[in-house]
């Protein structure tokens, strides 16, 4: 039998048959022609036979070659033919041809032919591989020898320099054909390029993807069999042509297995990728993830390339100018008839989530993560475990993940911890937050405005300073409508809450309600001071806003409320605000109304006691508004207008406008009011208020425009009531205002020309409770001065008091003006604050303000001539602790605000105001007063400037120095109104500090003594019991003690001051509890004596019971009852100051020890003060007889005469 192969790729016929001596290959020739020159058959001289051929064409089947033209010398000797042939044709092909032939020694035929092919036709030589293409040529040279190995036919290419199918071929390789796999090896190529369609044709099957391109590089590769082919070096660039401009380069080393081309494996290709673009990747899978950009980095490849798995992976993502991610680890990725399949452990370092969000824009995330991932399964199904961490936190995702677009979703459970939204997603005005919780996802679609699913979320920790103690989000989504279940964030000062539906879609509608609550505006100032101009720090008050969201995205409704209380924004104030709003088709053309009512509002220099408002909303850039607006002093004002905006320009037009300033005292608006806001200026045509009389006030032609100003005022007789309706605190004001004022000239240094005159006015400061009276004022404007020539007022308290002021300011330089005034006071009552003080003044000395603003000097003494100073009630007082955070929002500036004396001035003029040594003297008449305190004060203080609360740059006037309590008395309150034991101020001192605030330290000591009856024997002494008064003047604190060191606990100087008598002693026989009894009534009757007396009356009230000793025997009859001995031992000091320099006090008994002679039982005191620096005191104190009202001199052991005595004072400060 014979076998017979044939090749299904150039069809080419092998014939081997069946013999005796086994199987024999046949080779088979025809169309052989030919011309010999010269043949030699035999020679005795020569060895073989040898043959010149001029000229021989031959076929031959096996390999299927047609030789033509060919001349040649061939030598036969034994087994073996040489040849050379210098010419020979194939039918495409030409070239030339040496070598041998060698048969026999059983072994197979071995060749040694060098073939030189000066033009090689690729179809000539197509039969050495059943794929090779049969198109193109070139040229090359080949050598066929199987010497090595007789049974592989080794077929170097060298010098080759081919082309077809789009491709070109350099260099050298070697196919070895007869083993079990063809070898290729020794392979020394340089494509340029070589075409994909090569491959294909090599490949002899289409591949399962379409690649399309060009590839160009080298090759140096020892190779192999093609199973096991070795790459020692390779560098590549190709261009894909599905994908134009997508290119990829890199190198790669190792061992490969294509056998089949379409089924490459790898056997631990170590693959470097300069750059990968992976719109290649993409185009040929279009499951593949749709990320932008290229990929760089090195990888180890085993396996098959539809099942590949790599190792020592180190990749980089690049998305032009986005930041760089870094992803290495191992896995595997195998690609399926319908998806790919991944296994992968991963680490990210770290990835980028800006560079993503290019390719997935719903992303929110920005800036850098790292940490591990763990992915498994298939695009639509990816399961995925992952714990990264950024700037912005952790965020950790357990779940599947569906890649798959147009379709995505993810389904699964994560944490976040430490969560900063700002850096999360890279937005500087994003809120800062430190935020620890859980969610839930559950969603599958192409965006979440189309998309199906649920999110839930809970987290607490902090926004910005505000701690967010939980919060619960549970949202559904649903083709484009998100219900949301539950919105609610709870913290330690706000609350809000939210619910209903959000149509994400055009034409879809929907309903959220919602209430947002906010008990302390200084908890989110952090937050404000990014998201607007605002300070942050002057935010104050309570906020609530409730209301409802309905309708669509196109055409979107709001309505609502709004309540507020003890709003503070920069200086300007609300104490109470609420509001109604309701707007339609606010995403396009907003209709609706807006109204406000408002209590107490300050704004800088302008206040009203009530603001009624509404604005009727006409589109996005016009309103028509009214409102009204009354004062403290019920000045009335009521206007009417409309408002519009186009471009930058904000017109304003009042067309109504009536101020009320009493009954039958009435301004009208004569003619609108045209106001024009632009960019760096803006101008008003006329403002004309006519009385009802001939009164009148006119303002025209202001402008304003660039650096440029102009315009003029004109009054007649307007009445002062007028300007209640602008400044807060200035209420029932009367008198008329005369102005005749022109101003012209640039922004920074206007030229004003005319004068103003008060003639009779009147009125009261409420934030001080000044009531003015007699106001005369004469000023006088000429172009950069301005005159002062009269401003007078007066106060009328108990006594006449009157202020003046005059001299001049020179506005040469605006920025830097200098002054010239002078300031004369005389009993002026210039405080009354309830709580605070209630004060008069006189000026020692002129008090002069002069020198440059920047650098102004102030010089003069003031002497608070008489007055009171406020203390809270030590006992009964109820202190609100402002470091509470429930109040601290609230209160937190109350307390400085409304304990503040000195005026305030602005910072940059009191940073460099000199002060010289301007003081505060204090009369004789000054005290320190509460319903139990009555302490007389004197002393002196220097005014400073203190540190501002905001800055703490020193820009406050402020007091420092230290007042003495000169005398007084302090009455503790313990059971109101019987048990009130009254103490005797001995020393004290009240310390400032230079703060702004009128709230010194304190350290007053007083006195208060239970006499202990001496009539058995001397050794018994008076109980003390001292008190001091500490803390603040706002927050002052109480102890007792003892200051003869006696051992007395608490208990027992509370037993003492309550009844006189130890906690021990309250016990005892019939007679000593009828003793105390009549103690305890004659106490408790004299404190409400004490009470009953009216403090204008008598400065100092006080009832002293001694204790009665009941024991002795032999007491006289008059003593024998307890309640006669308790009365008879009772002494009342009565003290009242005449004038403001003379104290007169009286101490007297009823016991009567001398019958003939009365007014020995009294005590006289006279004190007589010269100067805050000397006094003089005289007295008369009872003999020891009548203080203990003791009849029997010898009841006493040691007794004292009546006494006489003066005293000389000096008393020096340090």
């Amino acid at each position: 039998g014979s076998i017979t192969r044939v090749s299904p790729g150039n069809q080419w016929r092998t014939e081997i048959r069946r013999t005796r001596e086994g199987f024999a290959r046949t080779w088979r020739f025809s169309g052989a022609t030919g011309s010999i020159a010269h043949a030699r058959i035999a020679d005795p001289d020569s060895a073989g036979r040898f043959f010149r051929v001029a000229t021989a064409r031959v076929t031959s089947a096996d390999p299927p070659l047609r030789l033509s033209g060919v001349s040649a010398e061939v030598s036969h000797i034994g087994d073996s033919i040489w040849f050379t042939a210098p010419h020979f044709d194939l039918p495409g092909s030409t070239g030339r041809a040496r070598g041998k032939i060698v048969w026999g020694g059983d072994l197979p035929t071995r060749y040694a032919i060098h073939i030189e092919g000066d033009s090689v036709s690729i179809r000539d030589v197509a039969w050495v591989y059943p794929t090779l293409p049969t198109t193109g040529g070139g040229r090359m040279e080949l050598d066929i020898n199987n010497f090595r190995n007789p049974r592989v036919v080794d077929f170097a290419i060298s010098k080759m320099d081919m082309r077809t199918t789009g491709s070109r071929l350099m260099g050298a390789m070697t196919y070895g054909v007869g083993g079990r796999i063809l070898a290729v090896k020794n392979v020394n190529l340089q494509a340029a390029p070589l075409d994909f369609n090569l491959i294909k044709a090599l490949n002899g099957k289409e591949f399962p993807y379409d690649w399309q391109g060009r590839f160009t590089g080298t090759v140096r590769a020892r190779g192999g069999p093609l199973n096991r082919f070795r790459v020692d070096e390779s560098r590549f660039s190709f261009s894909d042509a599905n994908v134009p401009g997508a290119v990829t380069r890199g190198s790669a080393r190792g061992e490969l297995d294509i056998l089949y081309p379409a089924l490459t494996k790898f056997r631990g290709l170590d693959v470097d990728v300069e750059t990968l673009d992976l719109r290649t990747l993409q185009y040929l899978n279009p499951l593949f993830p749709v990320i932008k950009g290229t990929v760089s980095g090195a990888m180890r490849l085993d396996s098959s390339w539809l099942d590949v798995r790599f190792s020592n992976a180190d990749l980089v993502h690049h998305d032009a100018d986005a930041p760089k991610s870094r992803v290495t680890g191992s896995g595997r990725m195998t690609y399926g008839k319908v998806a790919m399949t991944y296994d992968m452990d991963l680490v990210a370092e770290p990835v980028s989530m800006t560079a993503l969000s290019r390719s997935y824009p719903d992303i929110p995330l920005r800036g850098n993560f790292s940490g591990p991932m763990t992915i498994k399964g298939s695009p639509q199904a990816l399961e995925v475990v992952t714990t990264l961490t950024g700037a912005g936190g952790t965020i950790g995702y357990t779940g599947t993940v569906d890649s798959n677009l147009p379709l995505y979703g993810a389904r699964g459970t994560g944490t976040v911890t430490n969560a900063d939204i700002r850096s999360l997603i890279e937005n500087p005005r994003a809120p800062s937050t430190l935020l620890t919780g859980t969610y839930t996802i559950d969603f599958v679609g192409d965006s979440i405005v189309t998309g199906n699913g649920t999110i839930g979320t809970s987290l607490s920790g902090t926004v910005d300073r505000l701690r967010i103690a939980s919060s619960t989000a549970r949202v559904r989504l649903e083709n484009g409508i998100a219900r949301i279940d539950t919105l609610v964030v709870r913290s330690d000062v706000a609350h809000a809450s939210a619910s209903g539906t959000v149509g994400l879609r055009p034409g879809i509608e929907g309903k959220l309600g919602f209430v947002v609550s906010v008990d302390s505006l200084a908890d989110v100032r952090r937050y404000v001071d990014r998201a607007t101009t605002v300070a942050g720090d002057s935010l104050r008050g309570s906020l609530r806003v409730a209301g409802e969201l309905t309708g669509s995205i196109e055409r979107l409704g709001l309505i609502g409320t709004l309540t507020g209380r003890g709003l503070s924004v920069e200086g300007r104030s609300v104490e109470a605000v609420t509001g109604e709003f309701s707007l339609a088709d606010l995403t396009r053309q907003p209709v609706g109304v807006i109204s406000l009512t408002a209590d107490t509002i300050r704004a800088g220099a302008f206040g009203f006691s009530t603001v009624t408002a509404r604005a009727n909303v006409l589109s996005a850039s016009s309103a028509t508004f009214d409102a009204r607006l009354a004062t403290e002093g019920s000045v009335v004002s009521t206007i009417a207008g409309r408002a519009s905006r186009a471009g930058d320009t904000t017109r304003i037009s009042v067309d109504s406008g009536v101020v009320t300033v009493s009954s039958g005292s009435t301004y009208r608006l004569e003619a609108p009011s045209r106001i024009t806001l632009v960019p760096g200026g803006g101008s008003l045509d006329s403002l004309l208020l006519r009385h009802t009389s001939t009164a009148r006030l006119a303002v025209r032609d202001v402008r304003l425009t660039g650096d440029s100003v102009r315009g003029n005022i004109r009054t007649d007789s307007v009445d002062l009531g007028v300007l209640e309706a602008f400044f807060p605190g200035f209420v029932r004001a009367r008198g008329s205002l005369l102005a005749n004022v022109d101003v012209r000239g640039t922004v920074k240094q206007p030229i004003i020309d005319g004068q103003f005159r008060i003639k009779n006015g009147g009125a009261t400061l409420s934030n001080v409770g000044l009531a003015l009276d007699r106001v005369n004022a004469d000023i006088l404007l000429e172009r950069d001065t301005v005159f002062i020539q009269r401003m007078t007022a007066e106060t009328n308290r108990e006594r006449r008091g009157t202020i003046g002021v005059d001299g001049f300011v020179s506005l040469e330089e605006y920025s830097n003006p200098i002054f010239a005034l002078r300031a004369r006071a005389q009993n002026f009552h210039i405080v009354e604050k309830p709580g605070l003080a209630s004060l008069d003044i006189s000026t020692d000395s002129v008090l002069t303000l002069r020198g440059p603003y920047r650098n102004a000097r102030v010089a003069g003494a003031v002497r608070v001539d008489r007055g009171t100073v406020y203390i809270p009630e030590l006992i009964t007082k109820e202190i609100v602790d402002l470091s509470d955070p429930e109040f601290a929002g609230i209160v937190d500036t109350l307390l400085s605000r409304n304990r503040k004396l000195l005026p305030e001035t602005p910072s940059d003029f009191a940073r460099n105001l000199t002060l010289e040594n301007v003081e505060v003297n204090i009369g004789d008449a000054v005290w320190l007063r509460s319903s139990e305190a009555n302490v007389k004060l004197g002393g002196s203080l220097n005014v400073t400037l203190g540190r501002s609360g905001q800055t703490g740059e020193r820009s406050q006037l402020a007091l420092e120095g230290t007042l003495n309590a000169v005398r007084g008395t302090y009455r503790l309150n313990l059971v109101d109104p019987f048990v009130q034991p009254t103490f005797d101020v001995s020393s004290g001192s009240l310390r400032f500090f230079g703060t702004p605030e009128l709230n010194p330290t304190l350290n007053i000591i007083a006195i208060h003594t239970i006499r202990q009856p001496r009539q058995q024997t001397a050794n018994l002494r008076d109980i003390r019991v001292r008190v001091t008064i500490g803390g603040t003047l706002s927050q002052p604190v109480l102890s007792l003690d003892n200051p003869d060191n006696l051992p007395l606990s608490q208990s027992d100087l509370l037993s003492y001051l309550i009844t006189g008598e130890p906690g021990i002693a309250l016990a005892g026989t019939d007679g000593l509890y009828s003793s105390q009894i009549a103690s305890f009534a004659l106490r408790y009757g004299g404190n409400l004596i004490t009470s009953a007396i009216p403090r204008n009356l008598l400065d100092i009230v006080e009832f002293q019971t001694a204790r009665v000793n009941n024991r002795q025997t032999g007491l006289q009859s008059q003593a024998s009852d307890p309640y006669v001995n308790s009365l008879l031992n009772t002494r009342a000091i009565l003290g009242k100051q005449i004038g403001n320099q003379l104290f007169f006090g009286l101490s007297t008994g009823l016991c009567v020890v001398n019958a003939n002679n009365f007014f020995e039982n009294f005590g006289l005191k006279l004190e007589y003060r010269f100067s805050s620096l000397y006094s003089a005191q005289a007295g008369v104190e009872p003999g020891s007889s009548d203080l203990t009202c003791a009849r029997n001199a010898t009841q006493i052991q040691q007794q004292t005469p009546r006494q006489l005595g003066f005293d000389f004072f000096r008393t020096w400060r340090f």
